[in-house]
């Protein structure tokens, strides 16, 4: 299953919440952008959290992994890499298979086939290549677990610094995506004592935190929407001072007790709802629009952002126990290292 087993600090719970919703809201956006031709107004929390979205996700990935990663090789390969894998390789098989059912694919065999190949090892398609990174960044990890961490992080930075100027990428989405992000989940990994540590100091400081928050909203905002985040160091620089601000926000939610329970749920579910999550608003906005054509553009965002997610979750939950449909989320048993 997605959970993980052990201790669950809650407020992790709550930043991923913050971010699947973030990832919703990004294709929200541009669902609404095929039907309005613009987004509204959540195109502009798009922008917003696009430095930190992802490396968010990845720095969260990354916090339990030293609990982990001396662990007998077999164990780790089949907890942190096959179980992710196959995850990524199934979802891609079923959107290739609705891609193909929807007609968005050419009939051809050969290209259909060379489409498979694509959407696997060259440019994952859609949300999917997040899947992937999970299990090259745990396999990496590993492999370079014996590097003292003065010289990885350091070389992931520039990495990630060099990854943000579009002329020096590679014509890969895998390595692009590997590039660009690994930087953040290994921060997970070695600077987790740091960032558990944040995340109690904020209990014990509530006022200077808002005020920290409100001073990160205004900073990344005049930087995101004056054009200063897209390449260079502010990437990375925002993209972690970004991840730090959602962990902030996380904790403080969860300060108050019921009221955001279900954002805390909605990341304990995350993976869960990242997967299906497109293919489940596609249908929505298929049946939805021509049925309200003229709805304005805010209401039609909203309703497609909470029912999307209401979707998801009730599709996990409709699948977990039917024995055809089970597999979609949980992994069988005989596709296992570890018995």
């Amino acid at each position: 299953m997605f959970m993980s087993e052990g201790q669950r600090y809650q407020w992790v719970d709550y930043a991923k919440g913050i971010c699947i919703l973030a990832v919703v809201c990004l294709y929200v956006r541009g669902n609404a952008d095929s039907y309005f031709g613009s987004s509204g107004l959540v195109q502009y929390f798009v922008e917003f959290a696009r430095p930190f979205r992802m490396p968010d996700f990845f720095l969260l990935s990354g916090l339990f992994l030293a609990r982990v990663i001396d662990k007998p090789l077999k164990h780790y390969l089949d907890r942190k890499v096959l179980h992710y894998l196959y995850f990524f390789l199934l979802w891609t098989f079923i959107s290739w298979l609705l891609l193909i059912l929807t007609g968005k694919l050419n009939e051809d065999p050969g290209d259909l086939i060379k489409s498979l190949i694509s959407m696997t090892i060259v440019w994952p398609y859609h949300q999917l290549w997040f899947i992937l990174m999970l299990p090259l960044y745990f396999f990496a990890t590993r492999l370079t677990r014996r590097v003292p961490a003065w010289i990885m992080f350091p070389l992931l930075c520039g990495l990630h610094i060099l990854q943000s100027y579009p002329q020096l990428q590679l014509g890969w989405g895998v390595a692009n995506n590997f590039n660009e992000r690994f930087v953040f989940f290994y921060a997970g990994y070695i600077f987790a004592p740091l960032i558990f540590s944040f995340a109690e100091k904020i209990k014990q400081h509530i006022l200077l935190s808002v005020g920290g928050i409100a001073l990160w909203f205004v900073v990344n905002s005049w930087l995101v929407f004056n054009g200063f985040s897209k390449t260079g160091i502010a990437t990375l620089v925002l993209g972690f001072v970004g991840c730090f601000a959602v962990i902030a926000i996380a904790v403080l939610l969860m300060q108050c007790r019921t009221g955001f329970k279900w954002l805390s749920y909605l990341g304990a579910h995350s993976i869960a709802i990242y997967l299906p999550f497109d293919w489940i608003l596609t249908g929505l906005s298929a049946v939805f629009f021509p049925l309200m054509p003229s709805i304005n553009i805010n209401l039609y965002v909203l309703l497609m952002t909470v029912l999307t997610v209401v979707l998801s979750v009730a599709f996990y939950w409709i699948c977990r126990p039917t024995p055809i449909a089970k597999w979609m989320f949980i992994r069988p048993y005989w596709i296992r290292l570890v018995k």
